[in-house]
C-alpha cells in the first residue's frame, strides 16, 4: 500500500500541525508516472477541496548542477475529478471496483458524523480516517482510480536521458494547519523492474494450508497479492477476488513477521501448486512468484482415552485400564509413566497397544516412588490425544532407614541447630524431630509437620536448671511409613544462671591461723569453691584457695599465712562447668591475734614450805610490769591464779592437789602479753 512508503512526519511547534506529503516516481517509456498521498487524514481532506501544484526542474543529465536549472509549473492546479468525469471509468461501464471505492470515498454524502453536532471528536477523526485510508488502498490498486482521486499524474513531455526534479505542493491554506511539499528526482533513462514475490513457507493443516512471505523483504514493493492456485501445475486460480491485504490487526508471531494466507481444501492429502503475484502502487502486477507444491493434511486427533484406572495387581506390578469408544483410523495405544503427575511421562512400550485392547500391565513399578499414569490414542496420521492421568498406588509397608549423623548445636539465644544425614530412599516425604530434657523420659514431638530437608532450627529456653536437652529423628515416606527413632543427641544448654552461693558458717582463731566454715553451693553444676581474701588496707581480692565440689554439704579452710594482728576480710565463691560465678553472700571480717614477744623468765625455781610453794625468776622486765601467774592441776589446763609485781609468788597447796604446774607470762605496761615461759612442775 502506498501508505506504507514512509512513516507520518507530524509535530507541534507554535501550536501549528505540520504534516507532510510522500511521492514515488516511474520512468517508462511512454512518460514519468507519479504517485503521491498526504500523510494524514486532515492534509488529505483539505488538499481533496484545495487541490495539488506540480513543479518540475528540468536537467540534461545527471551531471548537471542544481544552479542550471529552475522549477516550472507543469501543473498549476491538480484536483480530484469533477464526480460526472468517473462514470466512464466505473462500474458497470467498467469493471474497475476501485474506482467506485475512492468515489464514494471524496463524494460520498453518507458521512455519518459530518452533520452531528452531538458526535465526539474521536468518532469524526475516526470515520475521515477511514474515508482517508480506503481513498489511498483504490489509488494503490487502480491506476484510474489514482488519476481521478488527483494523486496521479503522467509527464509525457520527457526527453530521453534527462533527469527531472518533481515538487508536488498541497495548495490548502490554514493558520493552524501546514502541508509541507515533497520533492523527488527521476532519471528518465532509469526503468524500475518489478520484483517477483517469494512464498517462505508453507505449512500443513488439518484440512487447510497456511502460505507465509515476509513482510520486511516486500511490502516496500507492494501494497497487495493475488494468491492463485492449481491442481495440475498448468490451470491456475485465483482465491481472492479482491487483492488481499495484510492482517496487520492480528499481533501474533506470524502476522507480524509474515503476510499470512489460509487456504481451505477439500480434503486431506492432496496436492495443490501455489504462487502469488504482487500488486505495486503504480497498480502493476509482478510475475507470479516461484510455485510450492504442498497439501493439507490429517490433523484431528481420535477421542482421547476415558475413565483411566491403575491397580495393583501384585508387589510391583500395576494394571492400567481404560474406555474408548474406537474409530476408523485409531492405530492404538500408547501408556506413559512419571513420577510427577503434571510432567516427564515417558512411554512404556515400543509398539502401540492395539485399538480393541483397553488394558496394559506395567512391570518392576518403582515402589519406592509415586506412580502416574496417561493413556494416549493415536491415529493413523500421528495425532495424538491424551488423557486425564491417574495414580497408580502401590501398598508400601517397608519403613525408611533410621536417620544418622544427627548433631547439632545450642547458641546463647537458646536455637537449637540441627543436621542429620539425608535418607537414600526415593520415597522420603520428611522427618520428624522429638526432644526430651532427660534421656529416660518420654520423648516429645518438635514438629507438627514433616520437615522436608535434613537439617531443623528449634528454639529452646536456656534460662533453666536442666542444664541438657536431649532430640531424636525419625525419617517419614510418602505413604506415612515411620523409621525408628534415631540414637538420642545429647547437647548441652548454655549456662546463663551463675551457681548459687556458699554460705560462711563460722571461724575459728588461734595464735598462728585462722580456721574457716561454709557451706557450699547447692548448685549441681558447681566445680569448685573459691576462697578470697584481702587486707584493710588493700582493695584487690587475692585467690588463696580453690577447692575442687565434694559431696559433703560443707566445707572448711585453715589461714595459716594470716599474719598477726592484722584486720582481713573473706569470702567464698561457687564457679560451675560454664565459667559462671555466684555472688559472694556475705564475709568475713577477722582480726588476728597479735604477736606475743618471748617471756623474759630466767632461773624460773620452786621451793616448798610446808603447805606453801614458793616461786622466784629473774627478769629483766620494766618495774611497773606485771606477773601473771598460771597453774595447771593434775595435767589439766592452765588458769591465770594470780598477778605479782616482783619477780616471786607464793602459792598454797590443798592435800588433793598433786601434780602442780606453773607458766608465768609478762604484762607490760602498754598491755601486751608476752608468751608463756616455759612450765615448770612441783
Amino acid at each position: 500500500m502506498l501508505t506504507l512508503w514512509s512513516q507520518a512526519n507530524i509535530h507541534a511547534q507554535n501550536d501549528e500541525i505540520v504534516s507532510s506529503i510522500h511521492v514515488i516516481a516511474k520512468a517508462t517509456d511512454t512518460g514519468i508516472i507519479l504517485r503521491w498521498l498526504p500523510s494524514e487524514p486532515l492534509a488529505w481532506y483539505l488538499s481533496l477541496q484545495a487541490g495539488y501544484k506540480i513543479e518540475r526542474m528540468e536537467l540534461l543529465n545527471a551531471k548537471a548542477s542544481l544552479a542550471d536549472g529552475k522549477f516550472m509549473e507543469v501543473m498549476p492546479i491538480l484536483k480530484p475529478w469533477p464526480l460526472d468525469a468517473w462514470q466512464p471509468i466505473s462500474p458497470p461501464i467498467t469493471s474497475d471496483q476501485n474506482v467506485a471505492v475512492a468515489a464514494q470515498m471524496i463524494y460520498g454524502k453518507n458521512w455519518k458524523y459530518q452533520n452531528d453536532k452531538k458526535a465526539s471528536f474521536i468518532a469524526k477523526g475516526e470515520e475521515l480516517k477511514n474515508r482517508f485510508s480506503f481513498n489511498l488502498l483504490a489509488a494503490d490498486l487502480s491506476a484510474n482510480a489514482a488519476t481521478a482521486s488527483g494523486l496521479r499524474w503522467v509527464d509525457k513531455n520527457v526527453k530521453p536521458g534527462h533527469v527531472y526534479i518533481y515538487k508536488i505542493t498541497s495548495l490548502a491554506k490554514s493558520t493552524l494547519f501546514t502541508i509541507t511539499p515533497a520533492s523527488i528526482v527521476v532519471h528518465e533513462k532509469v526503468r524500475m523492474i518489478i520484483p517477483t514475490p517469494e512464498i517462505n513457507h508453507i505449512n500443513q493443516g488439518d484440512r487447510v494450508v497456511h502460505l507465509r512471505w515476509e513482510k520486511i523483504k516486500h511490502q516496500a514493493d507492494f501494497s497487495a497479492y493475488f494468491i492463485e492456485r492449481s491442481s495440475d501445475g498448468k490451470q491456475y486460480a485465483r482465491l481472492n477476488k479482491t487483492p488481499y491485504l495484510s492482517d496487520d490487526f492480528k499481533q501474533d508471531s506470524f502476522s507480524t513477521e509474515y503476510f499470512v494466507y489460509q487456504d481451505s481444501t477439500e480434503s486431506n492429502y492432496k496436492k495443490y501448486h501455489y504462487r502469488i503475484i504482487g500488486i505495486t502502487p503504480f497498480a502493476e502486477y509482478s510475475l507470479p512468484s516461484k510455485i510450492f507444491i504442498q497439501n493439507s493434511v490429517d490433523k484431528t486427533p481420535p477421542e482421547a482415552a476415558s475413565q483411566v484406572r491403575a491397580t495393583q495387581i501384585g508387589p510391583d506390578k500395576i494394571k492400567i485400564e481404560w474406555n474408548h469408544t474406537g474409530a476408523a483410523d485409531l492405530k492404538g495405544f500408547f501408556v506413559g509413566h512419571s513420577f510427577d503427575p503434571i510432567s516427564d511421562y515417558s512411554v512404556l512400550h515400543l509398539n502401540p497397544v492395539p485399538p480393541g485392547q483397553h488394558f496394559y500391565i506395567h512391570d518392576s513399578v518403582n515402589t519406592l516412588r509415586a506412580n502416574h499414569y496417561i493413556v494416549a490414542a493415536v491415529d493413523t496420521a500421528g495425532n495424538a490425544s491424551y488423557s486425564l492421568n491417574t495414580y497408580g498406588h502401590l501398598i508400601d509397608s517397608m519403613p525408611p532407614a533410621i536417620p544418622t549423623g544427627l548433631k547439632g548445636k545450642i547458641d546463647t539465644n537458646g536455637r537449637v541447630y540441627l543436621t542429620w544425614n539425608a535418607n537414600k530412599e526415593p520415597d522420603i516425604m520428611g522427618y520428624a524431630i522429638q526432644f526430651s530434657n532427660d534421656s529416660s523420659h518420654v520423648f516429645a514431638v518438635v514438629t507438627n509437620k514433616p520437615v522436608l530437608t535434613n537439617s531443623y532450627t528449634d528454639t529452646i529456653m536456656i534460662r533453666t536448671l536442666t542444664e541438657r536437652i536431649y532430640y531424636k529423628v525419625v525419617a517419614i515416606d510418602k505413604n506415612f511409613n515411620y523409621s525408628d527413632l534415631s540414637p538420642f543427641l545429647a547437647l548441652q544448654r548454655p549456662d546463663v544462671i551463675a551457681p548459687s552461693a556458699p554460705l560462711f558458717t563460722e571461724y575459728k582463731r588461734d595464735t598462728n591461723s585462722i580456721t574457716l566454715y561454709w557451706l557450699n553451693s547447692t548448685s549441681k553444676d558447681v566445680v569448685k569453691h573459691n576462697l578470697y581474701r584481702k587486707t584493710e588496707n588493700n582493695s584487690l581480692w587475692t585467690l588463696i584457695e580453690s577447692q575442687l565440689k565434694n559431696k559433703s554439704l560443707s566445707s572448711s579452710f585453715i589461714d595459716k599465712k594470716a599474719e598477726h594482728g592484722i584486720l582481713y576480710e573473706y569470702k567464698i565463691i561457687a564457679q560451675d562447668d560454664a565459667g559462671q560465678f555466684s555472688n559472694s553472700a556475705f564475709t568475713y571480717k577477722i582480726m588476728t591475734t597479735p604477736k606475743n614477744t618471748p617471756a623474759d623468765i630466767k632461773n624460773f625455781e620452786i621451793k616448798t614450805e610446808g603447805n606453801k610453794a614458793i616461786l622466784s625468776w629473774i627478769s629483766s622486765a620494766p618495774t611497773n610490769a606485771q606477773y601473771i601467774i598460771y597453774r595447771a592441776i593434775d595435767q589439766g589446763p592452765y588458769v591465770a591464779i594470780d598477778k605479782s609485781s616482783i619477780p616471786s609468788f607464793t602459792d598454797i597447796i590443798k592435800e588433793n592437789q598433786k601434780k602442780i604446774a606453773y607458766r608465768i607470762r609478762i604484762k607490760y605496761p602498754d598491755g601486751k602479753l608476752s608468751d608463756y615461759s616455759p612450765l615448770k612442775q612441783l
